[in-house]
């Protein structure tokens, strides 16, 4: 069973997930939203969860794990109450994560996409699902991202064309897939605020044959050119004559159910449960693995 680790005695011990949210940006309610839907789909037969949540004010709180069924956006605060400002937070955060097998950190926005807990899981020497703190780092600067994928992918045009996403998803064993194409239709006419609610995800988008294969490997070959680990969503403007751009990627993309990155493999067949145990499992594979002599 690769989900679970074997005691002296031969019984099963659960693999033990941290999952990480929050954080110190605006983006907070999304993580947290994000961390919702991955904790209520971990399978509790094989995995023991541990939330923690970074607050608003830098602060990180170890949670405790109830039924799935129950688990949303509020329940998770009660989980993760905001610790006493006089209690030792953050070194008892940190002391459970070094005792976990793997983390999940399923932070957006700065202090979760810019890598920097990323940076502090590889000094503790846990494995951690994504990509490293370099191409973690270089996903999110776009002017980077334009540096690393300019002689090979064009990047950043004028901003034109339909936009399409496309997910990579790297399995335990190294291969890469790349998800069906999502398109997003947004309703003509309507100011820039409103854009999120009147955005249509359209998958498989609607795109000829040749075209799908090739954003389907220009995906990969981002992937492989920014050196990410896990996963990674590419999102393309494609012209009216099929001429790919690419707009920005995510390296860490939102994982509620209804986020771009989960709907897509959903349409590949892979459920939403799947897709995180693969996730897991993968993470715990690169780890494993002898880093090579220079």
């Amino acid at each position: 069973m690769p989900h679970v680790d074997v005691n002296s005695d031969d019984r099963p011990r659960l693999t033990r997930v941290v999952v990480l949210f929050g954080g110190r940006t605006a983006d907070h309610a999304a993580s947290v939203s994000s961390a919702a839907t991955v904790i209520r789909n971990l399978d509790r037969s094989r995995y023991t969860v541990i939330p923690i949540r970074i607050t608003t004010q830098g602060r990180w709180s170890v949670g405790y794990d109830i039924p799935a069924h129950l688990i949303d956006e509020i329940s998770l605060h009660f989980m993760t109450p905001e610790p006493e400002l006089s209690s030792p937070s953050f070194f008892e955060a940190i002391q459970r994560v070094r005792e976990a097998d793997v983390v999940l950190p399923v932070l957006h926005g700065p202090y979760g996409r810019d890598s920097t807990v990323q940076g502090v899981l590889e000094h503790i020497g846990v494995p951690y699902v994504g990509s490293g703190p370099l191409s973690g780092a270089v996903a999110r600067n776009r002017d980077l991202t334009q540096a690393l994928l300019g002689d090979n992918i064009a990047v950043r045009a004028d901003g034109t064309g339909r936009e399409v996403n496309v997910g990579v998803l790297e399995m335990p064993d190294g291969r890469l897939l790349a998800a069906p194409p999502l398109e997003l239709r947004v309703e003509k006419g309507y100011r820039t605020r409103y854009r999120r609610a009147l955005t249509q995800h359209v998958v498989p988008a609607g795109l000829d044959v040749a075209t799908t294969a090739r954003i389907q490997e220009q995906s990969v070959r981002a992937f492989r050119l920014l050196g990410c680990a896990g996963l990674l969503r590419v999102d393309f403007f494609v012209g009216a004559g099929g001429e790919l751009t690419v707009n920005e990627v995510k390296a860490m993309p939102e994982l509620t159910a209804m986020a771009q990155f989960p709907r897509m493999w959903q349409a590949a067949g892979l459920p939403y449960g799947e897709l995180i145990d693969l996730l897991i499992r993968t993470a715990r594979r690169r780890a494993a693995q002898p880093t090579p002599v220079p």
